[in-house]
């Protein structure tokens, strides 16, 4: 999770270095969403104003109880949305600050 603040969120992005506790998270079973370690409110999701949209930037926001987008699965070696798109670098660039977004799952994900 990033220090860029974008609404009542924080966007998800690339980074090699470490930045302690913000890089830990975990996955609620109870809710199905993907939590921060340190702001165990925070989410992960589409950018808020945006739900399931593709293309969107990701962004760890407060958890709201029944919003589809923070609804997150595993199929595979994916991480997928309830709207049915895969956390993916932009532009499939894995460089360093890239943000992350929402797109078409590729390969053969179930």
């Amino acid at each position: 999770m990033s220090n860029d603040k974008v609404g009542d969120g924080y966007t998800i992005k690339i980074t090699g270095t470490d930045v302690g506790k913000r890089s830990w998270f975990y996955y609620d079973t109870r809710t199905k969403t993907v939590r921060s370690f340190v702001q165990k409110n925070l989410v992960m999701s589409n950018q808020h104003g945006f739900t399931n949209q593709i293309g969107r930037n990701t962004a760890f926001r407060p958890y709201t109880a029944g919003l589809s987008d923070q609804i997150i699965t595993f199929p595979g070696k994916s991480i997928r949305a309830s709207f049915g798109m895969c956390l993916t670098p932009h532009n499939w660039a894995v460089t360093e600050g890239n943000i992350m977004t929402w797109w078409h799952c590729g390969g053969n994900v179930n």
